[in-house]
């Protein structure tokens, strides 16, 4: 295993050499997003400044406590990511039935931990675990799959130490805390380097890596790695501590892309040429960044920096309703997170929510959060809040 940065990223798995490339992917590695095309387009238009926040309890179950809720088909999931279940709860939160769970048997999860999971358009799911094993279920919660991802190594780590090339897939690893987008046959995900001789705490890293990788569902193979920084980020070394894209993809391949330091929001295509930005900064948010030069300490100056200065930290966009949804953390000494909400490139409403807020999903014009857990009280309790017209 090649060396590992504990909080935001997983393992950099070491692969053998390749015998052979494989020819029948093709590649985005150079489609690199080009922002001197993008037309800022953001408009403000607050339509409402404050909701009304309630909370439901989910009933009790067997859990290790700890986890995350999704949004499938109007029912609400917790999958507790140690002991492999996926729980399904109504709206009300009462328990519905309990799926998969930690095992050896044919439709359980052998992993220690889950990393990532998705639902899939098909109606199915995606689980990875801590060795970039992955496991394919279908919508009656049987595995049907299961395979590595396959980053398509074509050197060793040392070899690239000489001679570290940003267009190699070989060269990234997923980052931890983000969100993979299922995308018809394809998983999506953002993508950092950890490579010794290549990483965030180079001033030539903003200009030249990619950020996105998309893999094959069907096989694990890594089939491309594009994307890449606007000039906002080699213009502000120090922002880049919280470079890492939050996303969401629509069903014509378009991209909506924000970066945990940058104000801004990006539409963009599939061949990633860059349409147009847009977006405001939050409310109270602290911006004095400071990256370090030293790979050594990238995750504690993350963590110290998380805890002082504010940044972005999801989006999500609902096509059907044409509203992207924004949260970000304010920084130290703030009482509350914010929400953004835009519809089209307009702002119509920032407001404040609990702090460690994150959107799971929207039922019935209702917008619901991830899991808020105390084990002292053996609760799990989600908040939501009315959409407001």
């Amino acid at each position: 295993m090649k060396k590992m940065l504990k909080y935001s990223m997983k393992p950099v798995v070491k692969f053998s050499v390749l015998a052979a490339s494989i020819c029948f992917y093709s590649c985005k590695s150079e489609k690199k997003s080009d922002y001197s095309t993008a037309k800022n387009k953001s408009e403000k238009l607050i339509k409402f400044n404050d909701v009304a926040i309630d909370s439901i309890q989910l009933d009790s179950i067997n859990t290790s406590y700890v986890g995350e809720i999704y949004i499938k088909d109007n029912s609400l999931y917790f999958l507790d990511s140690r002991f492999c279940f996926l729980h399904e709860f109504q709206k009300d939160g009462s328990i519905v039935h309990s799926y998969i769970g930690q095992g050896s048997g044919k439709n359980e999860l052998p992993v220690k931990n889950v990393t990532f999971f998705s639902f899939l358009p098909n109606g199915g799911s995606f689980f990875m675990g801590t060795g970039y094993d992955c496991y394919i279920f279908n919508e009656k919660f049987e595995r049907i799959n299961d395979y590595a991802v396959n980053w398509r190594p074509t050197h060793t780590y040392e070899e690239l130490l000489d001679k570290p090339d940003p267009s190699l897939p070989e060269m990234y690893s997923l980052v931890y805390g983000g969100k993979v987008r299922a995308h018809g046959d394809d998983l999506i995900f953002p993508i950092v380097s950890q490579h010794q001789a290549y990483n965030p705490t180079l001033k030539t890293y903003a200009a030249e890596a990619r950020i996105f990788a998309s893999m094959s569902l069907k096989n694990g193979y890594i089939k491309d790695i594009y994307g890449g920084f606007p000039p906002f980020f080699s213009k502000n070394f120090d922002f880049m501590v919280f470079g890492f894209p939050i996303f969401d993809i629509d069903q014509k391949n378009n991209y909506k892309v924000s970066f945990g330091a940058d104000s801004l929001i990006y539409d963009i295509d599939d061949n990633m040429n860059v349409k147009k930005s847009f977006g405001f900064q939050g409310r109270n948010m602290k911006t004095e960044f400071k990256n370090t030069s030293d790979m050594e300490l990238f995750n504690s100056n993350f963590h110290e920096q998380s805890k002082l200065n504010g940044h972005y930290t999801f989006l999500e966009f609902f096509e059907n309703k044409d509203l992207l949804f924004r949260g970000y953390s304010k920084g130290i000494g703030e009482a509350s997170d914010g929400l953004q909400i835009y519809k089209d490139n307009t702002l119509i409403a920032d407001i404040d929510v609990p702090k460690g807020f994150r959107m799971s999903g929207i039922i019935d014009n209702e917008v619901y959060s991830n899991a808020f857990i105390d084990q002292s009280k053996n609760a799990i309790k989600i908040y939501k809040f009315k959409l407001t017209n």
